[in-house]
């Protein structure tokens, strides 16, 4: 096996992870996390369990308004400012 085929193995190797991890915290079971307070407001996290850990999740943060058409020069900007 040669140095490309290691590199594509890898590659493989982190992408079947990559997807069994989606599908676990795809998984309809969940329970409550808890609740943190940001500047735009609060964001109730989700508590996954990953074989015997569980893991804190917090979807839908708002980090900045998506580059798209005009802003895509510019920097980033904070949501609630235009």
């Amino acid at each position: 096996m040669g140095p490309v085929d290691c590199v594509i193995y890898m590659h493989r190797l982190i992408f079947k992870e990559i997807g069994a991890l989606k599908n676990k915290l795809r998984s309809p079971s969940w329970t409550k996390s808890k609740t943190i307070e940001i500047q735009q407001g609060f964001i109730q996290g989700r508590r996954y369990k990953l074989g015997k850990e569980f893991v804190d999740a917090f979807l839908g943060i708002p980090f900045g308004i998506a580059p798209i058409g005009e802003l895509r020069s510019h920097f980033l900007l904070n949501h609630g400012k235009m």
